[in-house]
């Protein structure tokens, strides 16, 4: 039993790693329009569709941890709390709004995030741009975030897509289940 979650926690570890290790792969070799695609928002955004848990927001604080300790041109915990606090957004309206698993609602929840994701990090960006000598650049941060919002939404919703067609589990709930699910947390 402590081999098998001894296993498992060094498989999930090893996926952290895998995740942040392919996003700075993406930000680093790709051409000019493939480097903006944000590969840990759209990881989080398909963990949540496939698992629908709350600990997401536990596994979007790792990964950005991790990538917040890889990067040198942001402050220590720029990105990590951009990234958290824009999950535990995203999870709360993938619970209380966005209830089906069609690629629209992906498309929309990583769009959502991003936008989240990008404001917090303009606003904590310029907060440490004011109290020190690190240079912000509005114009390339809005650059990245067009290009983030085009491209890696259209890959999440993409992905949601073709797994939610070729896995019948995990099709978008019926208007009857939805009732009743709704139903039954208000009974609570």
């Amino acid at each position: 039993m402590f081999l098998y979650k001894l296993a498992k926690l060094i498989g999930f570890i090893l996926l952290l790693l895998t995740i942040t290790t392919v996003h700075i792969f993406f930000t680093s070799v790709l051409p000019e329009p493939f480097v903006f695609v944000h590969v840990i928002i759209a990881s989080l955004i398909c963990y949540l569709f496939l698992f629908e848990n709350g600990s997401v927001v536990w596994l979007s604080f790792l990964l950005f941890f991790f990538l917040d300790a890889y990067s040198a041109g942001t402050p220590f915990g720029v990105l990590l709390l951009s990234g958290t606090i824009a999950t535990l957004c995203v999870y709360w309206l993938y619970e209380r709004i966005f209830t089906n698993r069609s690629w629209y609602s992906g498309l929309a929840l990583t769009a959502i995030c991003i936008v989240l994701f990008r404001a917090l990090y303009f606003m904590l960006r310029f907060i440490v741009s004011v109290y020190t000598d690190v240079p912000l650049s509005f114009v390339r941060l809005s650059d990245i975030l067009l290009w983030e919002l085009v491209l890696t939404p259209s890959i999440v919703a993409i992905v949601v897509a073709i797994v939610t067609v070729t896995v019948p589990s995990l099709r978008m709930r019926s208007k009857k289940e939805l009732f009743t699910l709704s139903r039954r947390s208000y009974e609570r």
